[in-house]
């Protein structure tokens, strides 16, 4: 695993990376109503780093504390930012980029 890839995350809006053995494949906007190929693709790549054992499964959560987002939740950075018309190719960590934005990214309180 050797391909840096953001991830933002639904329920606390924040990004994280993760490697992964190959690059996500993005799919035209236009076909996927703005989604790209699914983190799915690659669940056990995330289990794999970002998994936590409960009742003896293996679930992708999210890295933040006090977020429980999992697989349902999370998005490539590269399809948000594409639809929120953000110019960052990196998100910043510890950075709130709201689905609906008021304004500029916000630092996350935790």
């Amino acid at each position: 695993m050797n391909v840096k890839t953001w991830i933002w995350c639904l329920r606390c809006e924040q990004c994280f990376s993760v490697l992964l053995t190959t690059e996500p494949e993005m799919e035209d906007a236009d076909e996927n109503q703005g989604m790209g190929a699914s983190v799915f693709d690659h669940a056990y790549e995330l289990e794999v780093q970002l998994g936590v054992e409960t009742d003896g499964e293996v679930f992708a959560t999210c890295p933040y504390e006090g977020c429980s987002g999992s697989l349902f939740d999370f998005r490539w950075w590269e399809d948000f930012r594409l639809g929120q018309n953000i110019t960052e190719e990196v998100p910043a960590m510890d950075t709130v980029y709201p689905l609906y934005p008021d304004g500029p990214p916000q630092q996350s309180d935790d």
